[in-house]
């Protein structure tokens, strides 16, 4: 059997990452749509109907709002997940003509990464190099060959959002499955009172045809992402990405798990912020890692004091 030429290999790697990208949209339009059916039958079958036994104003009010209020959180969580990029080497290193300095230009930013660390020096000598990218490739970078691109902090690919999981949009990710969780299981419990109590029986006339099929599917969803998103808290917690996991790797693992957190939703305190929508900065640009805000300031004044040095010199 003949070997494939390397022309013959990048036409099939490329024909694949199309294959997946197609899949991908596909998979984020019945998403789409799914949504806008729960929240459609949301309000239209199951507040209305609570509205038409209980005669409250107030109750099917509060109900909705706490309903919407998770419903935002979904999908302003989604729609990041899907925009923001995961944080790829080709965004902060480019080719340098002068390699004096070394081969490559650092400029992190370019594209807003952590404030904190513009000024830190990287010794490229300290990163490996991706032959693929022909790119810099630091500490926990990994090379995606659906997206052909080398990924910063990478999580996994996931074909739901049509691009990789990784340092810039993970807790994006995390708040996703987490909100959705949280409002399936508040939609099916409604839902579990109105199929289950006398009261609705003489109401259910005025469903919609569609809730026969978006109940049992707000059951489903719950079990389903509630089991991925508890998967992904536990990685969280711990301080490892999935392919840190499988692959053993502790190396970034903090003794504490706030400081686990902290390094995915920047600097947070409690759950409250934890779960509420940020886009707040992150301990790490990604490319350079240290274990405290503290070292940061440390190195930073360091840096500012031989800045001084020199011009006083």
């Amino acid at each position: 059997m003949n070997k494939l030429s390397p022309k013959e290999k990048r036409s099939i790697k490329t024909i694949y990452s199309l294959a997946f990208k197609f899949v991908g949209y596909l998979l984020i339009g019945f998403f789409m749509a799914l949504y806008i059916g729960i929240i459609y039958s949301f309000i239209y079958d199951t507040m209305l109907l609570y509205y038409l036994v209980y005669n409250n104003k107030l109750l099917v009010v509060v109900l909705m709002l706490v309903g919407l209020i998770e419903g935002f959180n979904v999908i302003f969580n989604y729609g990041l997940v899907l925009i923001v990029s995961p944080g790829l080497t080709s965004e902060i290193f480019t080719k340098r003509d002068d390699k004096e300095e070394g081969p490559f230009i650092y400029d992190p930013i370019r594209c807003q990464f952590n404030k904190s660390q513009w000024a830190i020096k990287l010794d490229q000598s300290t990163l490996k190099y991706c032959d693929k990218c022909c790119l810099p490739k630091p500490q926990r970078a990994h090379h995606c060959s659906i997206c052909n691109k080398c990924v910063l902090k990478m999580d996994h690919h996931c074909p739901w959002v049509g691009q990789c999981v990784g340092h810039q949009n993970h807790r994006y990710f995390i708040l996703f499955l987490t909100h959705i969780a949280i409002g399936t299981f508040y939609i099916s419990i409604l839902n579990l009172n109105l199929v289950m109590s006398n009261k609705f029986e003489e109401y259910r006339v005025h469903q919609t045809k569609e809730f026969s099929i978006i109940w049992p599917l707000n059951i489903s969803l719950f079990f389903m992402l509630s089991a991925f998103a508890g998967w992904n808290w536990f990685l969280a917690m711990r301080g490892v990405t999935t392919l840190e996991f499988w692959d053993k790797n502790n190396d970034f693992r903090k003794s504490k798990r706030i400081q686990n957190l902290q390094q995915i939703f920047g600097q947070v305190k409690n759950w409250i912020q934890i779960l509420s929508p940020s886009v707040r900065d992150l301990p790490s640009n990604g490319v350079i890692w240290y274990e405290t805000q503290v070292e940061h300031s440390k190195i930073l004044k360091e840096l500012q004091e031989e800045d001084e040095e020199e011009i006083i010199g």
